[in-house]
């Protein structure tokens, strides 16, 4: 085992050297060969060999939206989580037939004085209003007295957001107070709808997706099993670098949600909004279409009018 500098450690390295950031390295794989390997490696992260091919320590944090109403399909994808040794945590999703009695939603929507008076739109329905603060007059894009499946959506998300934003630095402090070390953070998110499935081979798939160098500057990896990764938000990876970024941007009263509709002819229907972003900013982003849905009947499309 040989160190490299930056703090990271390959295991059966044959050769290897580190200049201006790019590391070339040579690995054997299972059967003593020596296979070649160059990247541009960031001191810091940890790699290690698989079979002659340099992968990255990765690790992901899984967030499940669940409502309370749901909570059977909470305990059949926590049972999966488990056996599979996943980190993860429930996020209490938010029922857009009942915003009003949410505190997380309160707190979410609180007035933004800046936007008082402002006229919102629902282009798709013909519906225009005046902001006030309210919660039901909080959300640009979607239809004002319907879609509140996926206003519930929407606030989940950001409520999903927020916990991620935090996970890391929770668990820092924990670490710093036990053994004074940085400890193992997560450097990717996975947000799960409680409808999503996961097993080991989806586990799998996402966890060597992760760990491949070829993906390392990745923001974003949309993992629905339909249409190619863009049929839903069944499963989303977000790197730990852009969380922030979503929470101000994809916000129900962000510039962009005020502006998606008329300026990119999307609705904030929560995927199209995802990806209307993603398609129209820096982030970078693939489709690993792997989690399969749809074994319960939906409660966003049953609460859309």
């Amino acid at each position: 085992m040989r160190k490299i500098p930056g703090g990271s450690w390959i295991k059966s390295s044959h050769s290897y050297n580190f200049m201006n950031n790019k590391l070339n390295v040579k690995l054997y794989d299972l059967y003593g060969n020596k296979k070649f390997n160059s990247i541009i490696a960031t001191p810091g992260r940890k790699y290690y060999n698989s079979n002659g091919k340099l992968k990255i320590h990765a690790s992901v944090y899984f967030l499940i939206l669940n409502m309370n109403k749901n909570i059977d399909r909470y305990s059949l994808l926590s049972d999966a989580l488990n056996k599979l040794g996943c980190s993860y945590s429930r996020v209490e999703a938010i029922d857009g037939t009942d915003m009003e009695n949410n505190n997380d939603c309160k707190r979410i929507l609180k007035p933004k004085e800046e936007l008082m008076g402002k006229k919102l739109t629902s282009i798709e329905y013909g519906e225009e209003w005046i902001y006030d603060g309210e919660i039901k007059n909080s959300f640009p894009g979607l239809s004002h007295y319907g879609h509140l499946g996926y206003k519930g959506l929407n606030l989940s998300n950001i409520k999903a957001f927020e916990i991620a934003s935090k996970v890391n630095d929770d668990l820092r402090r924990q670490t710093e107070l036990t053994t004074r070390s940085p400890g193992m953070l997560y450097d990717w998110f996975c947000i799960l709808e409680d409808d999503s499935q996961m097993n080991a081979i989806t586990h799998k798939k996402i966890i060597n997706f992760i760990e491949d160098t070829a993906n390392v500057d990745l923001d974003i990896v949309l993992l629905d099993a339909r249409a190619n990764g863009w049929g839903g938000t069944s499963g989303v990876l977000y790197n730990k670098k852009i969380i922030n970024i979503l929470l101000e941007n994809l916000h129900p009263l962000s510039d962009f949600s005020i502006k998606n509709e008329e300026k990119y002819g999307m609705a904030n229907l929560w995927d199209w909004k995802l990806s209307t972003f993603m398609k129209n900013s820096d982030l970078k982003f693939d489709t690993l279409p792997c989690v399969e849905s749809g074994e319960f009947i939906s409660t966003i499309s049953s609460e859309t009018i």
